[in-house]
């Protein structure tokens, strides 16, 4: 039997295997040990690897990252100088007092669509004032039968006098208390925005139910006017009656109006803030700092007081 390094060291029979002290060979020892050398299992294998290969790869991404961050760099030194530039007001355009914008209103859970829903119903609010006027100069000079006893010549002057002058008071209050707030609150997305809209609206509603209602002492033409205005025969008009019925419907319809604006409202807020007790959060938030403050300003003049006292 042959071996790789030489003859087999233990062919001979006179050797004995579980001798411990035996070295076989010992003179050759030197040239068995040079004949073979077993391979090192502990040096790492040589792998070729195209160094400028990958120096290029990572050149060229380093200068897409740089060029990216120059770019967000550039758009965050825009959006800086667009928040400090005054914003240009646009409406109303005849004499522009506040900017305008729907279509700057995120379209995201209808926000866009309920905007445009209030502002639309501010310029029918328009057109009910004036027809809530109008009426209420039908029913004061068109000739009646006769006028009941609750009807007196003051009634129907401080009738036309308060008329008119809701077409030009309630017009911009609707505006900037009820519409404002609406569409900031759909712009924006605050709690405290919607906290506005949702009193502004609920003011809006109790409104169009007083005009459904018709006193004929605070200038709304509806049910109650009508009834005075009934024709019997003796006493009523019925121009008056029809009139002050239609706009009795029509205050109706304006409060149904504001009333799914109003709902439309809560479902958004809804979806952007999770659940309506975050404005129970946010008040309960206010007062515990209202009180934190005021306790800490009356603690400032307790402790200024006694140093004055000191000195």
């Amino acid at each position: 039997m042959s071996f790789n390094g030489g003859t087999n060291p233990y062919s001979s029979t006179d050797v004995d295997p579980y001798d411990y002290d035996y070295q076989p060979q010992q003179d050759n020892a030197g040239t068995f040990n040079s004949a073979y050398a077993p391979p090192v299992l502990n040096q790492p294998a040589e792998i070729s690897v195209d160094q400028g290969m990958d120096n290029e790869a990572l050149r060229l991404k380093a200068m897409e990252l740089a060029r990216r961050e120059a770019e967000l760099e550039k758009r965050e030194r825009e959006v800086q100088n667009l928040e400090h530039l005054p914003v240009k007001k646009n409406w109303p355009r005849c004499y522009p007092i506040v900017y305008h914008s729907i279509g700057e209103i995120p379209s995201e859970f209808l926000r866009r669509k309920i905007a445009y829903m209030g502002y639309i119903s501010w310029m029918i609010l328009c057109v009910v004032m004036l027809l809530n006027a109008f009426t209420a100069y039908i029913t004061a000079f068109y000739p009646a039968a006769g006028l009941s006893k609750e009807v007196s010549t003051m009634t129907i002057v401080q009738y036309l006098v308060i008329s008119t002058a809701m077409f030009f008071v309630v017009i911009p209050a609707h505006f900037f208390l009820s519409y404002w707030p609406l569409y900031k609150a759909m712009e924006i997305g605050a709690v405290p925005r919607f906290i506005l809209f949702f009193i502004g609206y609920a003011v809006a509603i109790l409104f169009c139910a007083f005009g459904c209602a018709g006193y004929l002492t605070y200038g709304c033409s509806g049910i109650i006017t009508a009834i005075y205005y009934f024709p019997t025969g003796t006493t009523g008009s019925i121009p008056a009656f029809v009139c002050n019925l239609v706009m009795a419907v029509i205050w109706f319809a304006m409060m149904v109006d504001f009333i799914v604006i109003f709902i439309l409202g809560v479902k958004v807020f809804r979806a952007l803030k999770g659940s309506l007790n975050k404005i129970k959060e946010y008040g309960t938030g206010l007062v515990q700092q209202g009180a934190a403050t005021a306790i800490s300003g009356a603690v400032r003049v307790g402790l200024s007081g006694g140093n004055n006292q000191q000195v």
